[in-house]
């Protein structure tokens, strides 16, 4: 599942994008930048107000998107910080699930990613028949991890799960996708479901 740039009408492609547009700023930037040092040496290329469409087989899956988009040519990894939000997309091209967060560390070979800082997960159901069971669906943690491999979202923080009828809290969390079947660890919190509770033999 490789990517491609993307940018609306008027904004020059990210391939084109004038080095020296990105040096100019950097002090600025820097003030934006949640990590400081905490991954060492240099980008290979730097993008500003990007958008990198997630594709296969020409057929797009979802959007990446930041105010800077750093890219590692040795490590096939991308950083994207400043306003960073993910788009997914189902099968029909409905936008199913968006995450923001601080920084995203996005590695290209294998289509994983890394969430830091303010990491919320909205999902809202794109069939009216999930609507009705589940409604919106909403996570916030402080750091959330992508396998592509498994199709799975994790964690082992802290996270706030809410639902149309539930809020809970956990340390730790497991999810597909669009966070219809999930795990959470360590629950606790509030619940609006109607609990059936079994009657007593007499």
């Amino acid at each position: 599942m490789p990517t491609r740039d993307h940018t609306p009408a008027g904004r020059p492609r990210l391939a084109l994008v004038l080095l020296f547009m990105a040096v100019s700023a950097c002090t600025n930037l820097e003030e934006n930048d949640p990590e400081g040092n905490l991954f060492k040496g240099q980008p290979d290329q730097v993008f500003l107000d990007g958008e990198l469409e997630i594709y296969r087989k020409e057929k797009t899956l979802g959007t990446l998107q930041a105010q800077v988009i750093e890219q590692y040519d040795r490590e096939s990894r991308l950083r994207l910080y400043g306003k960073v939000k993910v788009v997914d997309k189902d099968s029909l091209g409905n936008v199913s699930t968006t995450l923001t967060c601080d920084t995203l560390h996005f590695y290209r070979a294998r289509q994983d990613f890394v969430a830091l800082g303010n990491v919320i997960v909205y999902s809202e159901p794109t069939s009216a028949r999930m609507t009705a069971e589940r409604g919106p669906m909403r996570l916030a943690t402080e750091q959330l991890e992508w396998t592509n491999r498994l199709e799975r979202i994790h964690t082992l923080r802290e996270v706030v799960f809410q639902t149309a009828k539930d809020t809970l809290y956990g340390v730790g969390f497991s999810s597909n996708r669009d966070l219809t079947s999930w795990e959470i660890m360590r629950p606790s919190g509030v619940t609006h479901r109607v609990i059936p509770v079994p009657e007593k033999k007499k």
